[in-house]
Order: C-alpha cells, then structure tokens, then sequence
C-alpha cells in the first residue's frame, strides 16, 4: 500500500461567543486551509467549543466530545464519549501544568490529554491533545491504523497539528 503524505496550513479562529441550550459559554470556530503561505485561506467548517458544568465540550461534524474535565489533575479520567453515541473512550491527563514549547513557543503551563487508546496486533487507534493555558489548542495527534499484522495491507491513517502562531 503507497503511503500519502501531505502538509498544509490550518486556521482555527473564533469568530463568535455563543451560549448552548443549558446556559454553557462557548465559542464558534471557524477552520479554514490553504497550501502554504503563498495561497489563500479556503474555509472548510466550523465546530463549538463550550464550557459546561465543568466539562469542555467540542461540537465537530455533529459529534460532541467532552475533550476536558476540571479541574485539571494529572491521571484525571473521564469518558469522552459522555454526550453521544459511541463506546465508552477514556480521555486522562498524563501531563498537568507543565511547560511546553513547540515552534519556538514556549508555554509556562500546558496539559496533555490522552484519548481512546487501542492498541493490539491489528489495530492501532491513539490520540493526544495538548493545551495551553490562555491559548487553547496547540498540539493534536490522532492515529487509526489497522490490518497491522500485514505492512503490505496497512490501511488508516495518522495526522499531527502543532501550532504555529496565534493571537488574541
């Protein structure tokens, strides 16, 4: 199986304040992409992020996950998958109020959150999130590979974000 590999430019910007139907806080997100610097930005989606009853919720392609739960505590669980209809996904903090850097960022206080680890001799489903305090997002890595007993047979595939910039 030929491997694909890509890279591209993505844009997160918060376009809107919103309030959810049970009085959470949020905000509206805009995603837009581009090839690189020389291109323009193509919008693409929009997704929600809200904070409720000391959860943060994403709203993506109709799909809610509880991506954070305070407060924030290293080995904190909890399931992601609270508010829709999938299994059970365990989300924890392996890593609370640490520093990061990343890009020639340098961060005083982040938190790594660990999603819906599955791991055996046919398939391999990770996912991480890392945050910073007063940014938000600025790391995201997400695999779904299966047949992996066979190289040859591989399917799947694995992407990573990390933050380039931002600002307020």
């Amino acid at each position: 199986v030929p491997v694909d590999s890509f890279n591209y430019h993505v844009k997160h910007e918060v376009v809107q304040e919103i309030t959810d139907a049970l009085g959470g806080k949020g905000v509206r997100i805009e995603v837009s992409s581009r090839k690189d610097t020389g291109y323009n930005w193509q919008f693409r989606r929009a997704y929600q992020l809200v904070q409720n009853a000391g959860e943060f919720q994403r709203t993506d392609f109709n799909f809610k996950e509880v991506v954070l739960n305070i407060p924030v505590l290293n080995n904190k669980d909890w399931d992601g998958n609270t508010y829709n209809t999938g299994e059970e996904s365990i989300f924890y903090i392996t890593e609370a109020h640490e520093a990061f850097a990343i890009n020639g960022l340098q961060f005083d206080s982040a938190l790594l959150v660990n999603q819906e680890e599955q791991m055996n001799l046919v398939n391999r489903f990770t996912g991480s999130e890392r945050y910073a305090k007063h940014v938000g997002l600025v790391y995201r890595h997400k695999e779904r590979l299966s047949n992996l007993v066979d190289p040859d047979k591989i399917t799947g595939y694995q992407f990573t974000m990390t933050l380039m910039e931002y600002n307020f």
